[in-house]
């Protein structure tokens, strides 16, 4: 089957603690992020997986979600495999988990890492990139590769890369990584052309894992127990008891600013991204939103 070995780890475990004030004011209950409906008529979550559809198989979308999370779904979980977390631990322990269970039924798996709280638009040009992404990392098996959001501004709360020299093909060598810059660092990146980290990450799965191990190798050792448990069909029980001791870990800060040399990156042109994880960012988007459908000719004599 073509492209039998692609799979995709969506990350929704997270609590979204930045945006719980706004959410409870607007919807009326506690309720992570991902699993609100701020633009049509899907959830962060849903459009998510809607994203990646035609590009990675149902029954190869692994979606990471919290130990409690599942009342959330509405009845409705996702397409592929929800996989609970035992706890939250972190963008890393996420990301590991799903490969746990990926690399132990898949060896040479491709895999796509998103997260659930993101906006992109239009959906077409971000699956073509997707699709790009996936490509660079097939034919670069050593390599991470990244999508880099173009900057409107010195955004001091995201991550920012640096752009190496071009060689040809869609994707460039990373020359420095930077998470969560100073004002005058953050001002300074966004002059000399730097790009956002989005951390949608395409990658050959045993290529993260080793490169995770690299840098975070207590972590990775940790999950090494979780994957033998995963092929010996022994998870439920041996989950738990990892988890209890289980550092935490980022995946931005702990893996991608220090794997700078072994990470490419691929400029997003023509799409539209912001990580929603702060009030502010959506409403921006809302009220910009309201402005372009006030905009548009309502067809009418």
């Amino acid at each position: 089957m073509k492209n039998a070995n692609r799979w995709a780890i969506v990350l929704a475990g997270g609590e979204g603690t930045r945006l719980r004030a706004y959410v409870k004011e607007r919807f009326g209950r506690d309720i992570p992020k991902q699993y609100c409906v701020f633009n049509g008529d899907k959830s962060m979550l849903e459009h998510t997986i809607h994203r990646i559809k035609g590009v990675i198989a149902e029954e190869r979308t692994l979606t990471i979600i919290g130990r409690s999370h599942r009342r959330f779904l509405n009845g409705t979980p996702p397409t592929g495999r929800l996989i609970e977390q035992h706890s939250n631990r972190g963008t890393l322990p996420g990301i590991l988990l799903g490969l746990s269970y990926i690399l132990a039924g898949d060896p040479d798996a491709d895999v796509l890492v998103l997260p659930a709280d993101h906006y992109m638009a239009p959906v077409e040009k971000v699956r073509a990139l997707l699709r790009k992404a996936l490509a660079v990392a097939v034919s670069s098996p050593d390599k991470i590769v990244l999508l880099g959001a173009v900057p409107d501004g010195p955004e001091q709360d995201y991550g920012w890369i640096e752009p190496g020299i071009p060689n040809g093909g869609p994707a460039v060598p990373v020359s420095l990584f930077r998470e969560k810059p100073t004002v005058d660092q953050a001002a300074e990146f966004h002059m000399d052309g730097f790009l956002w980290n989005t951390m949608i990450t395409a990658a050959k799965a045993r290529t993260l894992w080793e490169i995770a191990r690299n840098f975070s190798p207590r972590i990775v050792e940790r999950f090494s127990l979780i994957r033998a448990a995963v092929e010996r069909g022994q998870e439920e029980t041996t989950i738990p008891l990892i988890y209890e001791t289980l550092p935490y870990g980022d995946f931005s800060r702990d893996i991608l600013e220090r794997a700078s040399q072994q990470t490419l990156v691929i400029p997003m042109r023509d799409v539209e991204w912001s990580d929603w994880g702060h009030p502010t960012r959506i409403k921006d988007w809302l009220r910009k939103e309201q402005s372009r459908r006030s905009k548009k000719p309502s067809g009418r004599l």
